[in-house]
């Protein structure tokens, strides 16, 4: 926790409280979810918001002068305390979420290449194996002096089927569904 952050949170939450503490309103009650959201936009978290309570507790329970009935002291306490740390809470839920969300998109993106490189392996490779087959029976109806043409082209086809199987197992490595992530990486 940066220091200036602190001592004015420190100032602002004990006196917050002390105002709450001698008249407990929702208007007060409402300063300390302020701080809280202050001190989240900070870059504060729940430990610097426990440690600056507990400070303004001392304060409090310190003091005799203040007109607070001690028998409602703890639930006051209790109350401004989650008041001042439920936008922490708001925002672990909205991290969680997001985070949920975040991994559920992460799925279907490798669901969405698995499918991908299949179908670019499965069937683009059927395609070219057709051609290759197309290919042959053209080469047995030529001359012999044209035939190295279609060898030419039977080379490029070669390449063509050696890049979709490379490109196809880039989008999803066999060895994924194979063995796992975690051996995969090994």
């Amino acid at each position: 926790m940066t220091t200036t952050c602190a001592t004015a949170l420190d100032v602002q939450y004990r006196q917050a409280l002390l105002d709450y503490l001698a008249h407990p309103d929702e208007a007060r009650l409402e300063r300390a979810y302020c701080l809280g959201r202050q001190a989240l936009a900070d870059g504060l978290g729940v430990l610097d918001m426990a440690k600056t309570h507990s400070q303004a507790l001392s304060v409090v329970l310190a003091g005799n002068d203040n007109d607070v009935d001690r028998t409602q002291l703890p639930g006051a306490l209790e109350r401004f305390l989650l008041e001042a740390i439920s936008p922490f809470q708001i925002a672990h839920r909205s991290f969680r979420h997001a985070n949920l969300e975040l991994h559920r998109l992460n799925d279907v993106l490798e669901n969405q290449a698995k499918r991908i490189a299949y179908a670019l392996h499965a069937e683009a490779s059927q395609l070219v194996a057709s051609v290759h087959l197309a290919l042959a029976g053209v080469a047995t109806r030529l001359p012999p002096e044209h035939v190295t043409d279609i060898q030419s082209a039977r080379v490029l086809l070669d390449q063509i089927e050696d890049r979709i199987r490379r490109v196809s197992h880039e989008l999803r490595p066999t060895i994924l569904d194979d063995l796992g992530l975690v051996p995969a990486i090994e």
